[in-house]
């Protein structure tokens, strides 16, 4: 079985690399949907769901109607979020040191998911 907390660092490190990269998109975090907040709903156990709607906006209804977008990025940690936290625009890969680090992160977490 995999180890939850080295999962849970690993996703937090590269949506740590990546969060700065979609912040500089215009607009921010263009490529956050509303289906992908749906789809991070489904795979919610009920405890992480409470403590995560005490943080959303107070009609619900998050940044372009997406729940857990905040306009400073996702209110979920990146584990309750993998596609997420795996996605990136593809220009961003033009910065080396940057794509560098995405692929070990990518590959540390394909490796810790396979045990």
């Amino acid at each position: 079985m995999a180890d939850y907390h080295l999962l849970m660092r690993l996703y937090g490190d590269l949506s740590d690399l990546t969060e700065e990269k979609c912040a500089q998109c215009n607009p921010p975090y263009k490529c956050c949907s509303v289906q992908r907040c749906k789809d991070a709903l489904k795979g919610m156990n009920r405890v992480v769901l409470e403590i995560v709607e005490e943080n959303v906006d107070e009609d619900g209804s998050g940044v372009n109607g997406m729940k857990f977008l905040s306009p400073t990025g996702c209110v979920l940690r990146a584990i309750d979020r993998k596609a997420c936290a795996l996605w990136i625009c593809p220009q961003h890969f033009e910065d080396v040191e940057f794509r560098d680090q995405y692929f070990d992160l990518v590959n540390q977490i394909m490796e810790a998911e396979k045990k």
